[in-house]
């Protein structure tokens, strides 16, 4: 329940401009607020809590404004030792993507009613619900929108190129944290980092950038995590083998879910871990054999590989034991005449008609996404007061995602930055989730790219959940991951 609405727009509000170019020379910059207070009840905790929606002005070398980073705090009241207080720092991905999807999925103090994730409504009125299962108890919350995404822009004499690439992003993250950090006198509070899918990325960057040193940024920030937690990890560093082989239990998992395998008898679980093992044995050394390997055994592989993904054996012969997350989407299902979606293998869409979009006509993405971008805009007015005539940009596909500065290449090892980043620590702590039907980031992959880094895995805690790329999504999924989370900060 709302108690009192309290805006405050701090400094002249120029007209913004519904174009991204116009806004990097028309906005403000001054930093707006939009201040609201409400009660609710989380983790079975009644509480009050405050959220500031607005601004951070982010500077340039010589302290000039250069962009305004739009973020979304949720702060406990009441809270006699602050420093005790967790934070919670969240953000999605893309890169180009706001943190719309984990605000309204899942953390959040109101989220996305959807009781069956797989049949979800698609046209409106869509619905929000009071969400128990924020963590809001226990930490406080701040979602951000990097530059390019949200409400977040250049501004002044801030140039796109400074924000749009791996550590330059990273490095405005940090500037935010640090900003927030000292606005909020929360110096010593307890620091987690939440980023999923390419915000997995930006974490360990960010945990570097946070480090800072003479190759960290120039300066010595200081900030030490308490833990980082990842979601759809991507981290890159996977050869051409190990994706294929890691991606082989998702596939299988898949048709477990739709039912096109033969079970046998076993558990899930149980399929899972003898698909595993044949991926990393006998599969793999067939895929590391390539034309050398004998017929009949070529000849056993597919089979095997047909047992355990609902292909048929020769559909696998022809693509040479190596079927891509294209493949099978549109393979295992074509008998009924339909696609499976990438991002949530669950969901699925009749072939007849696709536009051949990879996100607008997935069956996942095509079909969740106009039900959390119409309930989160509704959300922002008619709950946090946010009266802007600027766009919420949901995802920056064309201004942010094709112009992103990769440095040495989208498949360079970031792995070595969290490794790192746990050595300095010795305190940090990880968690990393993936769901079983995501064909984007694999479950076996995010273990993959985890073991062949140096982090110390004593400190790190693996979690699968039964939904997709977003994790959480389904009521089941939501509260595991609701719980493992309040388990990790609680620690």
């Amino acid at each position: 329940m709302k108690l009192k609405v309290r805006l405050s727009v701090l400094g002249a509000v120029l007209a913004l401009s519904a174009s991204l170019g116009a806004l990097a020379d028309e906005a403000p910059l001054h930093p707006r607020n939009f201040v609201t207070t409400h009660t609710g009840t989380f983790g079975g905790t009644a509480l009050t809590y405050v959220t500031t929606a607005g601004d951070t002005i982010l500077t340039d070398a010589h302290g000039a404004p250069a962009a305004a980073l739009f973020s979304f705090s949720y702060v406990r009241q009441g809270v006699k030792d602050a420093a005790n207080r967790p934070v919670l720092f969240i953000f999605n991905g893309g890169p180009g993507s706001s943190s719309l999807w984990i605000h309204m999925g899942v953390l959040g103090p109101r989220r996305i009613a959807a009781d069956d994730p797989a049949h979800p409504v698609t046209v409106g009125p869509f619905h929000t619900v009071d969400n128990p299962l924020s963590v809001l108890d226990i930490a406080d919350l701040v979602f951000i929108d990097p530059v390019g995404t949200g409400f977040s822009h250049v501004v002044g004499a801030g140039k796109t190129e400074d924000y749009y690439g791996v550590t330059e992003d990273a490095r405005a993250t940090a500037q935010f944290v640090v900003a927030w950090l000292t606005k909020n006198h929360r110096w010593n509070s307890p620091k987690y980092v939440l980023g999923e899918s390419y915000g997995t990325t930006r974490a360990a960057v960010l945990a570097k950038a946070l480090a800072g040193g003479p190759f960290g940024g120039g300066n010595l920030p200081g900030v030490s995590l308490n833990g980082i937690v990842l979601l759809g990890v991507h981290l890159g560093g996977v050869g051409e083998d190990a994706a294929i082989q890691s991606l082989l239990p998702s596939l299988a998992a898949t048709a477990w879910y739709h039912g096109r395998i033969d079970k046998k008898g076993r558990t899930f679980d149980a399929f899972l871990s003898e698909v595993q093992q044949f991926a990393a044995g006998d599969y793999g050394a067939a895929l590391y054999a390539g034309s050398r390997l004998p017929e009949p055994q070529r000849q056993a592989i597919a089979a095997q590989l047909a047992a355990y993904t609902g292909l048929s054996a020769s559909f696998v012969l022809e693509h040479h034991l190596r079927v891509s997350s294209d493949d099978f989407a549109g393979e295992l299902l074509r008998d009924r005449g339909l696609d499976v979606g990438k991002y949530d293998a669950r969901y699925t869409l009749a072939h007849a008609g696709s536009g051949g979009d990879p996100v607008a006509d997935d069956p996942a993405m095509g079909q969740y996404s106009p039900g959390f971008i119409a309930t989160f805009n509704e959300y922002l007015e008619s709950d946090l007061a946010v009266t802007l005539e600027q766009r919420y940009e949901v995802i920056a596909f064309a201004a942010v995602n094709s112009r992103w500065n990769w440095g040495h290449g989208t498949s360079e090892a970031h792995g070595p930055e969290l490794a790192a980043a746990m050595r300095r620590t010795p305190g940090m702590r990880l968690m990393v989730g993936s769901g079983y039907y995501d064909l984007v980031t694999p479950f076996a992959q995010a273990r993959y790219q985890i073991d062949h880094t140096d982090a110390p895995l004593d400190r790190v805690a693996f979690k699968n959940y039964e939904s997709g790329h977003m994790a959480y999504l389904g009521e089941a999924a939501a509260r595991a991951f609701a719980q493992d989370l309040r388990d990790f900060i609680r620690r």
